[in-house]
């Protein structure tokens, strides 16, 4: 890895964990997740920060306060219903309530607020895509899903029932990973784990993930 992307990435990771701590103040089950833990995992600089936190505030302007407090920084509501995009890669996901975007050192962060205490539990696995489908404990500690650990092992990706490859999301993650991996279905990888020896690739995902979360 590049000695500057390595330095670019734990500079990310710090302004993650400082984020994380001044969060779980308002929730101690805060995460974060998606992007960022995907591309660091694979020792990619990530585009931003999404953290996904509930709060009882009623009103915009209420949780505007409260995430502009902890955080020591303005923090301002988005429409992301006016983002194609985000649109898109939260349509199945009823549990978001609002978004709400600040920056740190040139770094993007999301502040997703969810409608219920808990529904953190269900960020991960209503993921878009497969490789997305990993967050990041304290804001650091990497722990893939079982769908990564498969993406990642077969080289398939595959997606979330509700969404299609021609979506925005998917198709830049296409874009950014579909040299090293293939889309399928979870089927296909199955079967790619199958072809390519079980075992031995089941091994590899194993180690990786023990040198990941140690």
């Amino acid at each position: 890895m590049d000695l500057n992307i390595k330095d670019i990435i734990l500079e990310q990771k710090h302004i993650a964990e400082l984020v994380y701590k001044k969060l779980r103040m308002a929730d101690p089950y805060c995460i974060l997740a998606g992007g960022a833990p995907r591309d660091w995992y694979y020792g990619m600089v990530a585009k931003d920060l999404d953290f996904y936190f509930y709060s009882s505030g009623e009103t915009i302007r209420s949780v505007e306060k409260q995430l502009s407090d902890l955080m020591g920084f303005e923090v301002k509501h988005s429409k992301y219903s006016q983002d194609k995009e985000a649109y898109q890669a939260y349509k199945t996901m009823p549990f978001l309530r609002r978004v709400f975007k600040s920056e740190v050192c040139g770094l993007s962060i999301d502040f997703v607020q969810l409608v219920n205490p808990n529904d953190q539990f269900k960020v991960v696995d209503h993921m878009d895509v497969s490789i997305c489908k990993i967050w990041a404990d304290e804001g650091i500690r990497l722990v893939p899903s079982k769908d990564f650990l498969l993406t990642d092992a077969s080289k398939v990706m595959f997606l979330t029932e509700g969404y299609k490859w021609t979506d925005l999301h998917p198709k830049k993650v296409i874009d950014k990973f579909g040299k090293k991996f293939v889309c399928g279905t979870k089927e296909s990888a199955k079967e790619a784990l199958v072809r390519n020896g079980i075992n031995e690739r089941l091994k590899q995902v194993e180690d990786k993930l023990h040198s990941v979360t140690n």
